[in-house]
């Protein structure tokens, strides 16, 4: 049977041999883009030579940020659409006012934890590093603008840009139950008015906007948010050739100009291409380049990574999915981990030692640390499914039956 668009009102009927079972998929590379996040943020790490930013264009916060957006409407999706718009918005309410509160607490710990350190190795210049000056010099101005999402510390701001983004949700959503296309072609009417007249959010001590800038960001969350609404309608990706031949195009292009095998002792003049050929390669406003990079690696994933896949239920890939099942959790630690890794990196120095026991322990503790949180959560109520709606590329095997009924994701969904 062939698939159907996305943006095609019909929905094509789940496989039954993959309604009823979580989508381990989309909690692994959640999980994974938080692992990265953290191996990326700690300052000088020869470890973050080898994560996803340096095969392409992307980086974690892509990753992320898309993933997210496929997640959200899988777990607020239901509201909106059997139970209303307020019900919906309510939800939605409530989980920003979750991850506000994370958002605090993770600023307290870590302006806290700075400021203790600094003054404990009599090092300044942490404060500068982190952007803690403004709370030296003017504290009760830089205390309310933290509290308004309106200064940033480096490593706190992809929160508060997920924050803005589930507050566009329900708009979005509005837009989704009238049409597909008009959500997509709102969400890009927004991106091309942030690029055409410079849409920022206001930002502090220095007015130059949002490092995320969320006007711009929101198109690849609300992409993610539409396929993941498609994929609860029984909507798959098409598999075309053509699709498919052209995203690994755009990846191994990606890849060249990038040359990761640059950074190898010897190779450093082994560029296929000039280095700057894309430059500058926009992250702040999303560059195009970066879009269509992460959107040619999911679509890949999605094609040639099955949910059924055997690999994703061994031991250290259940590591990886306790991560991404806690993932406003494990960004909480993970981002304390990197100032912990910074302070032992300037103080202990960076002998390799040093920076695998940072890595491995940093990375161990947030496994340790995510599994312990889903032997705690709650399980679902009895009678209902545990159950996942399939992400993109799961739906109709050659063959199968269609079934109607779609499965309700559970609370853990929630991004």
């Amino acid at each position: 049977m062939p698939a159907t668009s996305i943006l095609n009102v019909d929905a094509l009927p789940l496989s039954p041999a993959v309604r009823g079972e979580r989508d381990l998929r989309l909690d692994f590379f959640r999980g994974l883009a938080l692992i990265f996040i953290f191996v990326d943020h700690v300052p000088g790490n020869v470890f973050a030579h080898f994560t996803f930013k340096n095969f392409g264009f992307a980086d974690a916060a892509e990753i992320f940020i898309f993933i997210s957006g496929y997640a959200a409407a899988l777990a607020f999706g239901r509201s909106f659409m059997r139970q209303g718009f307020k019900a919906g918005t309510r939800r939605v309410a409530k989980r920003i006012g979750e991850i506000y509160v994370a958002h605090i607490l993770l600023l307290i710990v870590c302006v806290g934890g700075i400021g203790v350190a600094a003054r404990a190795f009599e090092n300044p210049l942490y404060y500068e590093y982190i952007n803690l000056v403004p709370f030296a010099f003017e504290p009760f101005e830089a205390i309310w603008r933290a509290l308004a999402l309106n200064h940033h510390l480096i490593y706190l701001n992809i929160l508060p840009l997920y924050i803005v983004l589930l507050a566009w949700l329900p708009a979005l959503f509005w837009l989704l139950k009238r049409h597909r296309a008009w959500a997509l072609m709102g969400s890009l009417g927004v991106y091309a008015a942030a690029k055409a007249l410079g849409l920022n959010l206001p930002s502090y001590p220095n007015n130059d906007g949002w490092f995320f800038n969320p006007f711009a960001w929101q198109l690849l969350f609300s992409i993610g948010a539409i396929l993941g609404h498609a994929a609860t309608k029984g909507v798959i990706l098409p598999r075309r050739r053509w699709l498919i031949a052209a995203a690994a195009l755009y990846a191994l292009f990606a890849l060249i100009v990038i040359a990761p095998w640059t950074k190898l002792p010897g190779l450093e003049e082994w560029r296929l291409v000039r280095g700057d050929l894309l430059a500058p390669m926009d992250k702040s406003g999303l560059s195009p380049w970066r879009l269509a990079h992460i959107l040619a690696v999911a679509y890949l994933v999605a094609i040639f990574v099955k949910p059924t896949a055997g690999w994703l239920r061994q031991g250290w890939a259940k590591g990886v999915i306790a991560c991404g099942r806690s993932s406003l959790d494990i960004f909480t630690l993970g981002t304390i981990l990197c100032f912990v890794g910074l302070f032992l990196m300037v103080e202990a120095g960076r002998d390799l030692w040093i920076q695998i026991a940072i890595n491995a322990g940093g990375i161990g503790l947030m496994v340790v640390v995510a599994n312990w949180l889903l032997r705690k959560k709650v399980q679902v109520i009895p009678g209902t499914s545990p159950a996942m709606v399939p992400a993109v590329g799961a739906g109709l095997s050659p063959g199968a039956s269609p079934q109607r009924a779609v499965p309700a994701p559970p609370p853990s969904s929630q991004p």
